[in-house]
Protein backbone atom coordinates (compact mmCIF):
# COMPACT_ATOMS: atom_id res chain seq x y z
CA UNK A 1 0.00 0.00 0.00
CA UNK A 2 2.73 2.28 0.90
CA UNK A 3 4.54 1.35 -2.50
CA UNK A 4 1.33 2.58 -4.84
CA UNK A 5 1.10 5.79 -2.64
CA UNK A 6 4.60 6.38 -3.43
CA UNK A 7 3.84 5.54 -7.01
CA UNK A 8 1.10 7.88 -6.96
CA UNK A 9 2.84 10.49 -5.97
CA UNK A 10 5.85 10.35 -7.91
CA UNK A 11 3.42 9.94 -10.76
CA UNK A 12 1.65 13.67 -9.78
CA UNK A 13 4.63 15.31 -9.20
CA UNK A 14 5.54 14.06 -13.11
CA UNK A 15 1.88 15.80 -14.28
CA UNK A 16 2.47 18.35 -11.87
CA UNK A 17 6.00 19.49 -13.13
CA UNK A 18 4.34 18.20 -17.04
CA UNK A 19 2.00 21.10 -16.51
CA UNK A 20 4.59 23.38 -15.09
CA UNK A 21 6.51 23.14 -18.40
CA UNK A 22 4.08 23.31 -20.27
CA UNK A 23 3.29 26.40 -18.84
CA UNK A 24 6.50 28.26 -18.62
CA UNK A 25 6.83 27.48 -22.37
CA UNK A 26 3.26 29.61 -23.54
CA UNK A 27 2.39 33.20 -23.42
CA UNK A 28 -1.11 34.02 -22.27
CA UNK A 29 -2.53 36.83 -23.24
CA UNK A 30 -5.63 37.92 -21.57
CA UNK A 31 -7.88 40.13 -24.15
CA UNK A 32 -11.13 42.12 -23.27
CA UNK A 33 -12.71 43.63 -26.12
CA UNK A 34 -15.34 46.51 -25.10
CA UNK A 35 -17.83 45.83 -27.55
CA UNK A 36 -20.26 42.90 -28.30
CA UNK A 37 -18.28 40.60 -30.64
CA UNK A 38 -19.05 37.42 -32.17
CA UNK A 39 -17.80 34.51 -30.20
CA UNK A 40 -14.08 34.78 -31.73
CA UNK A 41 -11.13 36.63 -32.05
CA UNK A 42 -8.45 36.23 -34.46
CA UNK A 43 -4.32 36.00 -34.29
CA UNK A 44 -2.83 36.60 -37.47
CA UNK A 45 1.02 36.78 -38.90
CA UNK A 46 1.63 38.92 -41.52
CA UNK A 47 3.50 37.14 -44.65
CA UNK A 48 4.36 39.70 -46.53
CA UNK A 49 1.57 40.75 -48.75
CA UNK A 50 -1.70 39.98 -46.14
CA UNK A 51 -2.65 39.15 -42.94
CA UNK A 52 -2.68 35.21 -42.85
CA UNK A 53 -4.34 33.33 -40.35
CA UNK A 54 -2.43 31.88 -37.46
CA UNK A 55 -5.54 30.77 -34.91
CA UNK A 56 -8.91 31.47 -33.69
CA UNK A 57 -10.19 31.97 -29.86
CA UNK A 58 -12.95 31.24 -28.64
CA UNK A 59 -14.51 33.83 -26.12
CA UNK A 60 -14.35 32.89 -22.60
CA UNK A 61 -17.07 34.85 -21.55
CA UNK A 62 -19.46 37.35 -23.39
CA UNK A 63 -21.89 40.16 -22.10
CA UNK A 64 -23.62 42.84 -23.24
CA UNK A 65 -20.85 45.41 -23.21
CA UNK A 66 -17.62 42.88 -22.90
CA UNK A 67 -16.28 39.71 -24.69
CA UNK A 68 -12.65 38.41 -23.07
CA UNK A 69 -10.63 35.77 -24.46
CA UNK A 70 -7.28 34.11 -23.63
CA UNK A 71 -5.03 33.38 -26.57
CA UNK A 72 -1.97 30.72 -25.66
CA UNK A 73 1.02 31.06 -27.85
CA UNK A 74 4.38 29.57 -27.94
CA UNK A 75 7.44 31.24 -25.94
CA UNK A 76 9.94 31.98 -28.56
CA UNK A 77 11.83 34.96 -29.92
CA UNK A 78 10.27 38.49 -29.94
CA UNK A 79 8.07 38.60 -32.69
CA UNK A 80 4.99 40.41 -34.34
CA UNK A 81 1.55 38.90 -33.88
CA UNK A 82 -1.72 40.67 -35.07
CA UNK A 83 -4.69 40.27 -32.36
CA UNK A 84 -8.50 41.24 -33.60
CA UNK A 85 -11.88 41.14 -34.77
CA UNK A 86 -11.00 40.78 -38.75
CA UNK A 87 -8.27 41.55 -40.83
CA UNK A 88 -8.98 44.87 -40.87
CA UNK A 89 -9.60 45.51 -37.27
CA UNK A 90 -5.87 44.36 -35.63
CA UNK A 91 -3.34 45.72 -33.36
CA UNK A 92 0.23 44.58 -33.79
CA UNK A 93 1.46 42.84 -30.81
CA UNK A 94 5.31 41.78 -29.77
CA UNK A 95 5.13 38.79 -28.22
CA UNK A 96 7.80 36.07 -27.27
CA UNK A 97 9.52 35.82 -23.77
CA UNK A 98 6.66 37.09 -21.18
CA UNK A 99 4.25 34.91 -19.11
CA UNK A 100 1.32 36.84 -19.54
CA UNK A 101 0.51 40.32 -21.27
CA UNK A 102 -3.18 42.20 -21.18
CA UNK A 103 -4.88 43.27 -24.42
CA UNK A 104 -7.66 46.06 -23.48
CA UNK A 105 -9.34 46.85 -26.99
CA UNK A 106 -11.70 48.80 -27.58
CA UNK A 107 -13.61 47.91 -30.78
CA UNK A 108 -14.45 51.43 -32.58
CA UNK A 109 -10.67 51.61 -32.45
CA UNK A 110 -8.64 48.12 -32.29
CA UNK A 111 -5.40 49.93 -32.92
CA UNK A 112 -4.99 52.09 -30.13
CA UNK A 113 -5.97 49.43 -27.80
CA UNK A 114 -3.56 48.68 -24.55
CA UNK A 115 -0.85 46.40 -24.09
CA UNK A 116 -0.18 46.09 -20.05
CA UNK A 117 1.92 43.93 -18.12
CA UNK A 118 4.54 43.94 -21.31
CA UNK A 119 7.71 46.17 -21.09
CA UNK A 120 8.45 45.06 -24.58
CA UNK A 121 5.07 46.49 -26.23
CA UNK A 122 5.36 49.51 -24.16
CA UNK A 123 8.61 50.16 -24.98
CA UNK A 124 8.16 49.73 -28.68
CA UNK A 125 4.54 51.92 -28.27
CA UNK A 126 7.61 54.77 -26.78
CA UNK A 127 10.01 54.40 -29.64
CA UNK A 128 7.67 54.27 -32.52
CA UNK A 129 6.22 58.11 -31.28
CA UNK A 130 9.93 59.30 -30.73
CA UNK A 131 10.37 58.03 -33.91
CA UNK A 132 7.24 59.90 -35.56
CA UNK A 133 8.48 62.92 -33.90
CA UNK A 134 12.47 63.02 -35.54
CA UNK A 135 10.26 62.19 -38.86
CA UNK A 136 7.53 65.24 -38.33
CA UNK A 137 10.73 67.22 -37.38
CA UNK A 138 12.35 66.55 -40.20
CA UNK A 139 9.52 66.66 -42.95
CA UNK A 140 8.60 70.01 -41.24
CA UNK A 141 12.30 71.51 -42.09
CA UNK A 142 12.56 69.92 -45.87
CA UNK A 143 9.16 71.98 -46.31
CA UNK A 144 10.76 75.22 -45.14
CA UNK A 145 13.98 74.32 -47.61
CA UNK A 146 11.46 73.90 -50.37
CA UNK A 147 10.18 77.48 -49.77
CA UNK A 148 13.11 78.99 -48.87
CA UNK A 149 14.23 81.56 -51.69
CA UNK A 150 17.63 82.87 -48.87
CA UNK A 151 20.50 81.29 -48.06
CA UNK A 152 20.02 82.21 -44.56
CA UNK A 153 17.15 80.18 -44.47
CA UNK A 154 18.66 77.05 -45.73
CA UNK A 155 21.48 77.74 -43.35
CA UNK A 156 18.94 77.28 -40.86
CA UNK A 157 17.43 74.24 -42.20
CA UNK A 158 20.75 72.60 -42.22
CA UNK A 159 20.96 73.51 -38.70
CA UNK A 160 17.65 72.07 -37.68
CA UNK A 161 18.53 68.93 -39.43
CA UNK A 162 22.07 68.15 -37.97
CA UNK A 163 20.49 68.72 -34.40
CA UNK A 164 17.34 66.01 -35.51
CA UNK A 165 20.16 63.69 -36.67
CA UNK A 166 22.43 64.17 -33.39
CA UNK A 167 19.13 63.55 -31.36
CA UNK A 168 18.17 60.20 -33.64
CA UNK A 169 21.96 58.65 -33.28
CA UNK A 170 22.06 60.02 -29.71
CA UNK A 171 18.38 57.86 -28.85
CA UNK A 172 19.81 54.99 -31.57
CA UNK A 173 23.07 54.64 -29.13
CA UNK A 174 20.60 54.29 -25.86
CA UNK A 175 18.40 52.08 -27.30
CA UNK A 176 20.98 49.66 -28.33
CA UNK A 177 22.09 49.36 -24.17
CA UNK A 178 18.67 49.19 -23.39
CA UNK A 179 16.73 47.05 -25.80
CA UNK A 180 18.55 45.51 -28.79
CA UNK A 181 15.34 44.54 -30.38
CA UNK A 182 13.63 48.23 -30.32
CA UNK A 183 17.36 49.41 -31.49
CA UNK A 184 17.10 47.31 -34.34
CA UNK A 185 13.75 48.58 -34.79
CA UNK A 186 14.52 52.62 -34.86
CA UNK A 187 17.57 52.04 -36.80
CA UNK A 188 15.04 51.10 -39.44
CA UNK A 189 14.14 54.87 -40.07
CA UNK A 190 17.63 56.56 -38.72
CA UNK A 191 18.49 57.78 -42.24
CA UNK A 192 20.92 60.59 -42.83
CA UNK A 193 19.39 63.74 -44.60
CA UNK A 194 21.10 63.82 -48.27
CA UNK A 195 21.49 67.91 -47.34
CA UNK A 196 23.70 67.17 -44.39
CA UNK A 197 25.87 64.36 -45.72
CA UNK A 198 29.17 64.85 -45.84
CA UNK A 199 29.22 62.18 -49.06
CA UNK A 200 27.49 64.36 -51.01
CA UNK A 201 29.98 64.01 -53.52
CA UNK A 202 30.09 60.61 -53.79
CA UNK A 203 26.99 60.22 -55.77
CA UNK A 204 25.74 61.17 -59.51
CA UNK A 205 22.03 62.14 -57.38
CA UNK A 206 20.54 62.45 -54.48
CA UNK A 207 18.58 59.46 -55.40
CA UNK A 208 21.73 57.14 -55.91
CA UNK A 209 22.66 58.80 -52.56
CA UNK A 210 19.14 57.64 -50.44
CA UNK A 211 18.89 54.35 -51.97
CA UNK A 212 22.63 53.27 -50.73
CA UNK A 213 22.35 55.04 -47.11
CA UNK A 214 18.79 54.87 -46.38
CA UNK A 215 19.19 51.69 -44.54
CA UNK A 216 23.25 52.36 -43.77
CA UNK A 217 22.46 51.81 -39.61
CA UNK A 218 20.69 48.41 -40.34
CA UNK A 219 22.35 45.16 -39.89
CA UNK A 220 20.10 43.00 -42.66
CA UNK A 221 21.77 40.13 -41.96
CA UNK A 222 20.83 40.13 -38.38
CA UNK A 223 17.91 37.14 -37.98
CA UNK A 224 16.19 39.40 -35.73
CA UNK A 225 14.71 40.94 -38.72
CA UNK A 226 12.52 37.84 -39.59
CA UNK A 227 10.43 39.00 -36.93
CA UNK A 228 10.03 42.19 -37.00
CA UNK A 229 7.31 43.48 -39.82
CA UNK A 230 8.18 46.99 -39.25
CA UNK A 231 11.18 46.27 -41.74
CA UNK A 232 7.65 46.22 -44.11
CA UNK A 233 6.85 49.94 -43.63
CA UNK A 234 10.16 51.27 -43.91
CA UNK A 235 11.07 49.32 -47.15
CA UNK A 236 8.08 50.65 -48.02
CA UNK A 237 9.08 54.07 -47.55
CA UNK A 238 12.39 53.39 -49.25
CA UNK A 239 10.61 52.67 -52.47
CA UNK A 240 7.85 54.98 -52.14
CA UNK A 241 10.70 57.77 -52.82
CA UNK A 242 12.89 55.39 -55.57
CA UNK A 243 9.38 55.07 -57.88
CA UNK A 244 9.75 58.95 -58.39
CA UNK A 245 12.79 57.84 -60.37
CA UNK A 246 12.41 58.89 -64.32
CA UNK A 247 12.96 55.37 -65.19
CA UNK A 248 12.39 52.07 -63.69
CA UNK A 249 15.46 50.35 -64.63
CA UNK A 250 17.11 53.02 -61.91
CA UNK A 251 14.43 52.00 -59.13
CA UNK A 252 14.98 47.96 -60.17
CA UNK A 253 19.06 48.71 -59.86
CA UNK A 254 18.49 49.47 -56.44
CA UNK A 255 15.60 47.66 -54.80
CA UNK A 256 17.82 44.49 -56.79
CA UNK A 257 20.66 45.94 -54.12
CA UNK A 258 18.61 46.10 -51.35
CA UNK A 259 17.27 42.72 -51.46
CA UNK A 260 20.13 41.36 -52.26
CA UNK A 261 21.71 42.28 -49.11
CA UNK A 262 19.38 40.18 -47.05
CA UNK A 263 20.52 36.44 -46.84
CA UNK A 264 18.13 34.04 -48.25
CA UNK A 265 18.53 32.40 -44.57
CA UNK A 266 16.64 35.68 -43.72
CA UNK A 267 13.66 34.06 -45.26
CA UNK A 268 10.93 36.02 -43.49
CA UNK A 269 13.25 39.66 -42.93
CA UNK A 270 13.20 39.12 -47.39
CA UNK A 271 9.12 38.02 -47.60
CA UNK A 272 8.71 41.18 -45.81
CA UNK A 273 11.13 43.69 -47.60
CA UNK A 274 9.89 41.75 -51.13
CA UNK A 275 6.30 42.54 -50.00
CA UNK A 276 7.33 46.17 -49.12
CA UNK A 277 8.37 46.42 -52.47
CA UNK A 278 5.13 45.07 -54.28
CA UNK A 279 2.82 46.77 -52.08
CA UNK A 280 4.15 50.37 -52.66
CA UNK A 281 4.66 49.81 -56.46
CA UNK A 282 1.12 47.93 -56.53
CA UNK A 283 0.03 51.21 -55.06
CA UNK A 284 1.85 53.39 -57.14
CA UNK A 285 0.65 51.77 -60.48
CA UNK A 286 4.26 50.79 -61.31
CA UNK A 287 5.33 49.55 -64.21
CA UNK A 288 8.20 46.97 -62.09
CA UNK A 289 5.68 45.90 -60.33
CA UNK A 290 5.17 42.51 -62.31
CA UNK A 291 8.28 41.59 -62.06
CA UNK A 292 8.48 41.40 -58.34
CA UNK A 293 5.12 39.65 -57.90
CA UNK A 294 6.30 37.20 -60.37
CA UNK A 295 9.42 36.74 -57.81
CA UNK A 296 7.29 36.52 -54.47
CA UNK A 297 4.80 33.57 -56.44
CA UNK A 298 8.40 32.35 -57.13
CA UNK A 299 9.60 32.08 -53.84
CA UNK A 300 6.41 31.52 -51.63
CA UNK A 301 2.91 30.12 -53.65
CA UNK A 302 3.47 26.83 -51.72
CA UNK A 303 3.55 28.38 -48.49
CA UNK A 304 1.25 31.85 -49.21
CA UNK A 305 -1.08 30.26 -51.74
CA UNK A 306 -3.77 33.26 -51.24
CA UNK A 307 -1.05 35.98 -51.48
CA UNK A 308 0.56 34.41 -54.72
CA UNK A 309 -3.13 34.28 -56.20
CA UNK A 310 -3.74 37.82 -55.29
CA UNK A 311 -0.74 38.77 -56.78
CA UNK A 312 -1.49 36.93 -59.97
CA UNK A 313 -4.84 38.64 -60.53
CA UNK A 314 -3.27 42.17 -60.19
CA UNK A 315 -0.37 41.57 -62.28
CA UNK A 316 -3.18 40.54 -64.91
CA UNK A 317 -5.42 43.89 -64.17
CA UNK A 318 -2.50 45.87 -64.36
CA UNK A 319 -1.23 44.40 -67.80
CA UNK A 320 -4.28 45.70 -68.97
CA UNK A 321 -2.60 49.19 -67.99
CA UNK A 322 0.70 49.03 -69.76
CA UNK A 323 2.69 51.47 -71.79
CA UNK A 324 1.01 51.25 -75.51
CA UNK A 325 -2.43 49.53 -74.11
CA UNK A 326 -5.31 51.16 -74.94
CA UNK A 327 -6.93 53.12 -72.52
CA UNK A 328 -10.18 51.48 -71.52
CA UNK A 329 -13.10 53.90 -71.90
CA UNK A 330 -15.40 55.15 -69.82
CA UNK A 331 -18.21 57.91 -69.46
CA UNK A 332 -18.97 60.11 -65.92
CA UNK A 333 -21.03 63.28 -65.77
CA UNK A 334 -19.08 66.59 -65.64
CA UNK A 335 -19.59 69.53 -63.38
CA UNK A 336 -22.93 70.66 -64.71
CA UNK A 337 -24.05 66.85 -65.45
CA UNK A 338 -23.39 66.38 -68.59
CA UNK A 339 -21.79 62.89 -70.16
CA UNK A 340 -18.00 62.84 -70.49
CA UNK A 341 -16.97 60.18 -72.40
CA UNK A 342 -12.60 59.54 -72.80
CA UNK A 343 -12.71 58.63 -76.41
CA UNK A 344 -14.35 62.01 -77.11
CA UNK A 345 -10.73 63.40 -76.43
CA UNK A 346 -9.29 61.42 -79.31
CA UNK A 347 -7.16 63.36 -81.42
CA UNK A 348 -5.15 65.32 -77.90
CA UNK A 349 -2.54 64.01 -75.57
CA UNK A 350 -5.22 63.45 -72.49
CA UNK A 351 -3.74 63.12 -68.92
CA UNK A 352 -6.43 61.49 -66.79
CA UNK A 353 -5.86 62.81 -63.53
CA UNK A 354 -7.39 60.61 -60.55
CA UNK A 355 -7.63 63.34 -57.17
CA UNK A 356 -10.12 65.05 -54.46
CA UNK A 357 -10.71 68.30 -52.83
CA UNK A 358 -9.98 66.67 -49.65
CA UNK A 359 -6.33 65.29 -50.56
CA UNK A 360 -3.32 67.28 -49.33
CA UNK A 361 -0.67 66.28 -52.07
CA UNK A 362 -3.11 66.61 -54.98
CA UNK A 363 -3.85 70.02 -53.57
CA UNK A 364 -0.85 71.21 -53.68
CA UNK A 365 0.45 69.43 -57.07
CA UNK A 366 -2.55 71.53 -58.75
CA UNK A 367 -0.16 74.61 -59.21
CA UNK A 368 2.11 72.35 -61.33
CA UNK A 369 -0.36 70.75 -63.45
CA UNK A 370 -2.24 73.87 -63.80
CA UNK A 371 0.99 75.40 -64.76
CA UNK A 372 1.86 73.04 -67.68
CA UNK A 373 -1.57 72.92 -68.97
CA UNK A 374 -1.66 76.63 -69.52
CA UNK A 375 2.12 75.53 -72.09
CA UNK A 376 0.79 72.77 -73.63
CA UNK A 377 -2.95 73.31 -73.75
CA UNK A 378 -2.94 75.02 -77.44
CA UNK A 379 -0.68 72.32 -78.59
CA UNK A 380 -3.34 69.35 -78.24
CA UNK A 381 -2.95 68.66 -74.30
CA UNK A 382 -6.08 68.24 -72.38
CA UNK A 383 -6.57 67.17 -68.74
CA UNK A 384 -9.85 64.90 -67.56
CA UNK A 385 -9.76 65.34 -63.64
CA UNK A 386 -11.66 62.91 -62.11
CA UNK A 387 -12.65 63.43 -58.60
CA UNK A 388 -13.18 60.82 -55.84
CA UNK A 389 -14.88 63.11 -53.76
CA UNK A 390 -18.46 62.44 -52.57
CA UNK A 391 -19.36 66.10 -51.26
CA UNK A 392 -20.48 68.02 -54.38
CA UNK A 393 -19.88 71.33 -53.09
CA UNK A 394 -16.67 70.88 -52.05
CA UNK A 395 -15.44 69.44 -55.33
CA UNK A 396 -16.80 72.24 -57.06
CA UNK A 397 -15.37 74.85 -54.44
CA UNK A 398 -11.68 72.89 -55.05
CA UNK A 399 -11.93 73.48 -58.57
CA UNK A 400 -13.03 77.21 -58.17
CA UNK A 401 -10.39 77.75 -55.51
CA UNK A 402 -7.22 75.99 -57.69
CA UNK A 403 -8.31 77.75 -60.90
CA UNK A 404 -8.49 74.39 -62.57
CA UNK A 405 -9.99 75.38 -65.95
CA UNK A 406 -10.10 71.91 -67.59
CA UNK A 407 -12.86 68.98 -67.93
CA UNK A 408 -13.90 67.48 -64.61
CA UNK A 409 -15.76 64.63 -64.29
CA UNK A 410 -17.08 62.71 -60.91
CA UNK A 411 -19.82 59.93 -59.95
CA UNK A 412 -19.34 61.52 -56.27
CA UNK A 413 -18.84 57.80 -54.55
CA UNK A 414 -15.39 58.47 -52.79
CA UNK A 415 -12.95 55.82 -53.14
CA UNK A 416 -15.76 53.57 -55.34
CA UNK A 417 -15.46 56.11 -58.20
CA UNK A 418 -16.47 53.74 -60.87
CA UNK A 419 -13.47 55.31 -62.73
CA UNK A 420 -10.89 54.49 -60.20
CA UNK A 421 -12.29 50.92 -59.39
CA UNK A 422 -11.64 50.22 -63.33
CA UNK A 423 -8.37 51.65 -63.57
CA UNK A 424 -7.22 50.19 -60.33
CA UNK A 425 -6.74 53.32 -58.75
CA UNK A 426 -5.29 53.09 -54.78
CA UNK A 427 -3.91 55.83 -53.99
CA UNK A 428 -4.82 59.48 -55.15
CA UNK A 429 -2.94 61.91 -56.37
CA UNK A 430 -2.63 59.40 -59.69
CA UNK A 431 -2.42 60.02 -63.41
CA UNK A 432 -2.30 58.29 -66.45
CA UNK A 433 -1.33 59.96 -70.24
CA UNK A 434 -2.94 58.69 -72.86
CA UNK A 435 -1.82 59.68 -76.68
CA UNK A 436 -3.54 60.90 -79.45
CA UNK A 437 -4.79 57.57 -80.40
CA UNK A 438 -6.32 56.43 -76.85
CA UNK A 439 -3.51 54.40 -76.29
CA UNK A 440 -1.35 54.67 -72.68
CA UNK A 441 1.87 56.68 -72.56
CA UNK A 442 2.71 55.73 -69.10
CA UNK A 443 1.36 56.34 -65.34
CA UNK A 444 2.04 57.82 -62.56
CA UNK A 445 3.63 61.04 -63.83
CA UNK A 446 3.91 64.31 -62.14
CA UNK A 447 5.99 67.34 -61.29
CA UNK A 448 8.91 67.80 -63.24
CA UNK A 449 8.62 64.40 -64.81
CA UNK A 450 5.00 64.83 -66.31
CA UNK A 451 6.60 68.62 -67.53
CA UNK A 452 9.71 66.77 -69.13
CA UNK A 453 7.75 63.83 -70.87
CA UNK A 454 5.03 66.69 -72.15
CA UNK A 455 8.20 68.77 -73.47
CA UNK A 456 9.15 65.68 -75.30
CA UNK A 457 5.58 64.70 -77.24
CA UNK A 458 5.25 68.44 -77.86
CA UNK A 459 8.65 69.03 -79.11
Amino acid sequence: MQRIKIILAIVNLLIANFIDAQTRSNITVDCSFACRTNDSIFVYKFDGIAFADYKAVLATQITDTISTFKVTLPKSAHQFYYIGLDKQRVKPIILGKEDNVVLKADCSNIRSSKVENSPINTGYEATAGTVRGYISRTMAAIQRLQNASDTNTIKEVATTLFQVQADKNKFLDSLKNANPTLAKIAALDMYEEYLISEKQNMYNTEFDYFAENYFAKVDLSDPEYNYLPPLYESVKRYTQILSNMPDAAGLEKHVDALLARIPDSNKEAKRFALGAVIGMLRQQQHQSFGKYAQQYIDKYEKESPASSAFLKQQKKQLQTFTPGAEAPDFVMNDTTGKAVKLSDLRGKVVLVDFWASWCGPCRRENPNVRRVYDIYRSKGFEILGVSLDSNRERWLDAIQKDQLGWLHVSDLKGWQNEVAQLYGVSSIPHTMLVDKEGKIIVRGLRGDQLEAKLAELFK
